[in-house]
C-alpha cells in the first residue's frame, strides 16, 4: 500500500510538467487571403500543404497572432506568412505580400 501511495504522489507531482511543456512547431507556408476578421484576428487562408506539421493543402482559417496584423491584409492577395502550431492550435506571427 506504501508503494502504491509513493507511486502515486510521484505521477501527480510529474503530471503538471507535462502539461505544462506542451511542444510546439513552426513553419513557412505560401497561401492566397480568402477572408479577413479583423475584429476577431482570424485569417482564412488558401495555404499549400506545410510538410513539417502534416498538413496538406487546404482552405483554413488561421487565428493571428495580432489583430492589427489584419489591417494590412487584402483579400485574393498571395501571401507568405509563418505558421506556430500549438496543438491544435494554429497562430501566424508573421504575413507579408508574396515576394515575386
Amino acid at each position: 500500500m506504501k508503494q502504491r501511495w509513493l507511486t502515486l504522489s510521484l505521477l501527480m507531482s510529474v503530471a503538471p510538467l507535462a502539461v505544462a511543456a506542451q511542444p510546439w512547431q513552426k513553419d513557412a507556408a505560401h497561401g492566397i487571403v480568402k477572408k479577413i476578421d479583423a475584429a476577431h484576428g482570424v485569417v482564412t487562408l488558401d495555404a499549400g500543404p506545410v510538410a513539417s506539421l502534416n498538413m496538406p493543402a487546404m482552405v483554413m482559417d488561421y487565428t493571428l497572432a495580432s489583430k492589427s496584423m489584419a489591417a494590412k491584409l487584402r483579400g485574393g492577395e498571395n501571401v507568405d506568412f509563418t505558421v506556430v502550431a500549438r496543438g491544435n492550435d494554429y497562430i501566424v506571427d508573421h504575413i507579408a505580400p508574396a515576394a515575386h
